[in-house]
């Protein structure tokens, strides 16, 4: 009995150091901020430039496909979103795609937009991108901001 407990504490005193430690291939999030300008509305779809911070590319253009419009809710001139964005590197590493799911809203001021955003792969370095944050924005010009994890 007693060999059977000094082989235990051997086995927990050798395991103590990486209790409760991160694998060490757990990912980091990143903190990312994109911002769409030169937008241009097309009946089904809009595009534009992007300028982006942290792990992505910093300059490029972008591709609105809307994929579904939810009504008015009884509010006039609010409408719900879900449109599915490609953007496309300037530098050639790649496209990343991004699902946001927004509300618009008109005033008299123009059209504000808010709604969660995230992040579903793409190609070249982008590849398995993932991540989320939020897209606010006014007449014309987006801005997300939020984290990405890139494997």
């Amino acid at each position: 009995m007693a060999r059977k407990s000094s082989i235990i504490i051997a086995a927990f005193v050798a395991l103590m150091p990486v209790v409760g430690t991160e694998p060490s291939f757990a990912a980091t999030q990143v903190p990312f901020t994109i911002t769409e300008t030169n937008i241009q509305f097309v009946e089904g779809s809009d595009s534009g430039d992007f300028t982006a911070t942290g792990p992505l590319c910093p300059t490029g253009r972008f591709l609105d496909t809307y994929r579904a419009l939810a009504g008015f809710n009884g509010q006039r001139g609010v409408v719900t979103v879900l449109t599915e964005t490609v953007y496309t590197c300037a530098d050639g590493s790649g496209t990343f795609n991004m699902q946001k799911h927004i509300r618009l809203v008109a005033d008299p001021a123009g059209v504000d937009n808010t709604g969660p955003v995230s992040f579903q792969g793409g190609t070249g370095v982008y590849a398995g991108l993932t991540g989320h944050g939020v897209d606010t924005g006014a007449n014309g010009v987006g801005h997300i901001s939020g984290t990405v994890v890139q494997p």
